[in-house]
């Protein structure tokens, strides 16, 4: 991805005038995706937005913090309107990463980071998510109808679902910290995924799988460990077991 240093020169120049709060990251996005992609910086700072940021039919785009524990996005609280995403990913995007972030939740959101497709034929394709924090969340991440997903080293804590992935094959997870929360990896539908090398603490259910009667691949669950975590496994009656291997503290059982 090429970089787009006016992005980023004009990022610094808001934040030395005292305008961290106002940066129009919208604005951004959107003249980066008529450009053909590139990266879109965001600064250092707490950025409480007053809309949620969409990106749409955008084509080798990169969203980057330049420092994921000091970028922080949220939506203002009382932001006219039932909850909603925070960042939205949809249409026809390709080759998207969205890096270096906190994303916080707030009264006004629903989900941090929402991916969803109209259909499996135009679906989001290539997105990368990595090095991000997620805190306070009903939704962490949601993936609908989503082909090449893969999330590494991100953090998140404290809330309901961490990553929810509906009708999204063969998703990678790897290296990721989960503390705190009801569902870690919620997969409806999304079988021959590989998750590995993921830790999970405090959480009631760590992976709730939902696959098809006839998957092509089997989901791969690899090298996790869970910590003070009820369920590290939970499948409907009957279903078979994912591809097991190497992971401590693992309890299963049927929901």
């Amino acid at each position: 991805m090429r970089p787009c240093f006016w992005f980023i020169l004009a990022a610094l120049c808001f934040v030395a005038n005292g305008h961290a709060d106002s940066l129009p990251i919208q604005q951004w996005i959107r003249e980066a995706i008529q450009s053909g992609g590139g990266t879109v910086t965001i600064p250092e700072g707490v950025h409480e937005l007053t809309s949620p940021l969409i990106i749409e039919d955008a084509q080798k785009l990169a969203i980057r913090g330049m420092n994921k524990e000091r970028c922080l996005l949220k939506l203002k609280a009382g932001t006219l309107g039932p909850p909603a995403p925070l960042i939205s990913i949809k249409g026809t995007s390709r080759t998207l990463e969205i890096s270096g972030l906190t994303l916080e939740g707030s009264s006004s959101t629903s989900i941090l980071l929402w991916i969803a497709s109209p259909d499996t034929q135009a679906a989001v394709k290539d997105v990368t998510v990595r090095d991000c924090l997620f805190k306070d969340f009903e939704q962490g991440i949601q993936a609908q109808r989503v082909h090449s997903f893969s999330l590494e080293r991100c953090s998140f804590s404290d809330g309901s679902r961490a990553v929810v992935l509906q009708d999204t094959p063969a998703a990678i997870a790897r290296g990721n910290h989960i503390i705190r929360v009801t569902t870690a990896f919620d997969c409806i539908r999304a079988e021959s995924g590989v998750f590995d090398g993921n830790e999970l603490w405090n959480c009631d259910v760590g992976f709730s799988i939902h696959e098809p009667s006839q998957a092509e691949k089997p989901t791969v669950i690899r090298r996790n460990g869970f910590i003070q975590t009820r369920l590290g496994l939970a499948i409907p009656e009957g279903q078979e077991l994912p591809l097991l291997e190497n992971n401590e503290n693992l309890v299963k059982g049927t929901r």
